[in-house]
């Protein structure tokens, strides 16, 4: 995580852009770290002294990202009855969704990359909601 570059602050470039640079790092870390957890969830033991720790990276991209977007809602930016913590969990959980069958069934030689688009349709459906499409 130290090469990525910072998260970027409320205000500057668009929010879809901003959105893309926290999904894009999110990903970056979590591809990053959850593999080296993989022995540990065959030992039961282990994973249980686990269960208590956060994983440190992962509460740095959730704080970051959660007040990214409620300083985009005090700018006017983001819809001030968005649900933060909803929009946090549902980027966390999108990378999670990609990552962790990886973890779990993949092989550790395979390289985990995104697919193409997958950033770019998290953060559009995120943005623009899955509501139906105004007339």
């Amino acid at each position: 995580m130290s090469s990525a570059p910072p998260p970027p602050s409320a205000g500057e470039a668009t929010v879809e852009e901003n959105l893309r640079a926290h999904v894009t790092r999110s990903l970056g870390l979590l591809i990053a770290i959850l593999p080296a957890f993989a022995g540990v969830f065959s030992q039961p033991k282990v994973l249980a002294g686990f269960t208590a720790l956060p994983v440190p990276g992962e509460a740095v991209l959730r704080s970051a990202l959660a007040r990214y977007l409620s300083d985009e809602q005090r700018l006017g930016r983001v819809n001030p009855a968005a649900n933060v913590d909803a929009a946090v969990a549902m980027v966390l959980g999108a990378c999670h969704e990609l990552v962790l069958p990886h973890v779990f069934y993949g092989s550790p030689a395979t390289e985990l990359i995104a697919p193409p688009g997958f950033v770019d349709q998290i953060v559009t459906t995120l943005v623009h909601g899955i509501g139906p499409a105004a007339n």
